[in-house]
């Protein structure tokens, strides 16, 4: 329990004071909360933008990207949906009220449909072509029984600027 509580006011903390990241560049990414209904989705999107900074960091070149809203390529929301469902998981199996959205994202990873959810529901034109060992008719098949209601989005957005 004491893992988790320092999970939690971690969590907190970043949600309060990292809304902003600045790199030694000159630039800097906020990330951009979608404000939604139930109060338990600012928790979900701070978790799904904490999670495509953390891609965003590790992956690219924060200085070469173009000032703007950032455009995620699928391996960027795979793992921004991939931390926002663990982080959910943990605040839900803890007490956080349900919040359907999040929940069925945890079904969908639970389930091993992830990357089919990333390239059905977001795909771009600048994406390369869909991978061929991807089941995208498991998938819908799948979710139209478990997860009939599902709504996809993005809950929040990095905003990348120049200092």
């Amino acid at each position: 329990m004491r893992a988790f509580s320092v999970l939690v006011h971690l969590f907190a903390i970043l949600f309060v004071f990292l809304p902003i990241l600045t790199y030694a560049d000159g630039k800097s990414v906020e990330i951009e909360v979608v404000e939604g209904e139930p109060e338990q989705s600012g928790a979900s999107a701070m978790a799904f933008g904490l999670g495509l900074l953390g891609y965003l960091s590790e992956n690219e070149e924060v200085r070469n990207l173009p000032d703007g809203v950032y455009e995620p390529t699928a391996e960027a929301l795979y793992a921004a949906f991939s931390s926002q469902a663990k982080i959910w998981r943990e605040l839900r199996d803890n007490g956080t009220a349900p919040y359907d959205y999040a929940d069925e994202l945890v079904l969908i990873v639970d389930e091993g449909f992830l990357w089919e959810y990333v390239w059905y529901n977001y795909k771009s034109e600048g994406w390369n072509p869909i991978p061929s060992d991807l089941k995208i008719e498991s998938f819908l098949s799948w979710s139209r029984k478990r997860i009939p209601e599902h709504m996809p989005r993005v809950e929040a957005y990095l905003r990348i600027s120049e200092e």
